[in-house]
């Protein structure tokens, strides 16, 4: 794992889980401040846009998102794909509520800049419209 390969010790782990009510959502998206595209500019960010809630972005369901590249000196958004998941997930009536979890030793890399561990972050956006 990239923990063990970063050197980060298990007594050294830190697991955050976050619940809370589930808002109904016509779209949701991820934004990767860093692009983990390959040969991605360093300082473009990647979005990701699916119809419905984001559980059929980050589970990995089958089709693919709508993506663009998005950067400093980029004058228009780059296109990589257009939609085409098949289903979109959407809070039943009533509601729900969402429980996801995150630790410090995921998705571990080392900053060229400084040299020490960093961690690309992305975020879920749910947008009720």
């Amino acid at each position: 794992s990239s923990r063990k390969q970063m050197g980060v010790s298990e007594d050294a782990l830190m697991l955050a889980v976050l619940a809370q009510p589930l808002q109904p959502a016509a779209y949701a998206f991820v934004i990767h401040t860093r692009s983990p595209m390959t040969n991605a500019n360093k300082e473009d960010a990647l979005i990701e846009v699916v119809v419905g809630l984001g559980e059929s972005l980050v589970s990995n369901s089958p089709g693919r998102a709508l993506s663009a590249s998005v950067g400093p000196g980029v004058a228009a958004p780059e296109l990589h794909t257009f939609p085409s998941k098949p289903i979109g997930v959407f809070t039943p009536d009533g509601g729900t509520h969402i429980f996801r979890s995150d630790s410090n030793g995921e998705d571990l890399e080392v900053s060229p800049v400084r040299g020490s561990t960093t961690r690309s972050r992305s975020w879920i956006a749910l947008t009720g419209l």
